[in-house]
């Protein structure tokens, strides 16, 4: 049994979904103070400070305090942006228990060494998405996170500059039983 994902993760999730399409995009999300206060409906099974606190250290730690005309709202920065996907991929391989489509999601890289720390960080990344290496630069996940990598990588600032980077998607895969019980499929 699943332990029940932390205020802040829950919090994340929320806004995540809610900003799904502009995080996708690119686009810059700005939250206002009337939608923090709708987000209190998805932490309804927890008290209100607790609620309180979880708002106020999104708003400290993931926003920029911003005055638009009459109006003060919060822009999610860059770094919130990168949670905020994570989030979504969570909830997304939470969803997909028992699920799975047959579809294998493969990242390949090729990242010269003279970059090595931004290749050591797309793996540690890769890792904490939930993929398993094939090899070192081969990478492998059954849940379909396409569209959400591709925006992680554009906001890691990885997007083919200091090398390849390719996301695949596999329909078939021989002898993949130990990744099917890797992954409990």
């Amino acid at each position: 049994m699943r332990k029940k994902p932390s205020i802040i993760i829950t919090l994340l999730q929320c806004i995540g979904e809610t900003a799904k399409s502009l995080l996708l995009v690119g686009e810059d999300v700005f939250v206002s103070p009337e939608n923090f206060l709708s987000l209190r409906k998805a932490l309804a099974h927890y008290s209100a400070q607790q609620q309180a606190n979880a708002i106020n250290y999104f708003k400290r730690t993931y926003c920029k305090r911003v005055r638009t005309r009459d109006k003060e709202m919060y822009l999610v920065t860059s770094w919130a942006k990168i949670r905020l996907m994570k989030a979504i991929i969570e909830k997304k391989r939470e969803n997909m228990q028992g699920k799975w489509d047959g579809e294998w999601f493969v990242v390949t890289f090729d990242i010269a060494e003279l970059t090595r720390t931004q290749r050591n960080f797309l793996r540690r990344q890769l890792y904490v998405l939930g993929f398993t290496d094939l090899q070192k630069s081969v990478w492998i996940s059954p849940v379909n996170i396409k569209a959400e990598l591709l925006m992680l990588l554009k906001l890691w600032n990885m997007e083919m500059q200091k090398g390849d980077v390719r996301v695949l998607v596999v329909r078939e895969l021989i002898e993949d039983k130990d990744l099917k019980q890797k992954f409990g499929l």
